[in-house]
């Protein structure tokens, strides 16, 4: 389905982009990229097209990996995982300069990608005038 068919078929039940993604059991962040035609998880493309569909709701998509962990688990995990990165050796701790210059090189290093700033840009004023949300 190309966006406009996702968004026509998303008024035809009168949802919103919120009761829609609500409704496919996906993030509402998924439910915008996939009505806007960006990439999406297989899985929670096959969902949204299904509520859009049978207009029924759909089970909760978990996704996959690290995230879609129970949180508990997922603390549990991260805690072990500072516990031992300090029993090996003292942690490095970014001092302010090395953040900066971190920073620095990141930007620096995004910004040589023109076709992704110029994204950047399109998203941030589409998101501006309030075009994000139906």
């Amino acid at each position: 389905m190309t966006g406009a068919e996702i968004m026509a078929a998303r008024t035809r039940h009168n949802w919103t982009q919120k009761q829609a993604a609500s409704m496919a059991g996906i993030s509402m962040h998924a439910y915008e990229r996939f009505e806007w035609g960006y990439p999406v998880a297989v899985q929670a493309k096959k969902q949204a097209v299904a509520a859009l569909q049978t207009g029924q709701q759909q089970p909760i998509y978990r996704g996959q990996g690290f995230a879609s962990m129970d949180p508990d688990r997922r603390a549990a995990l991260a805690s072990q995982g500072g516990k031992a990165a300090h029993a090996d050796s003292d942690p490095h701790q970014f001092t302010v300069a090395e953040a900066a210059e971190a920073g620095r090189r990141g930007g620096r290093a995004v910004s040589q990608d023109r076709e992704h700033m110029r994204e950047i840009g399109r998203t941030g004023g589409i998101n501006k005038r309030g075009k994000t949300h139906a």
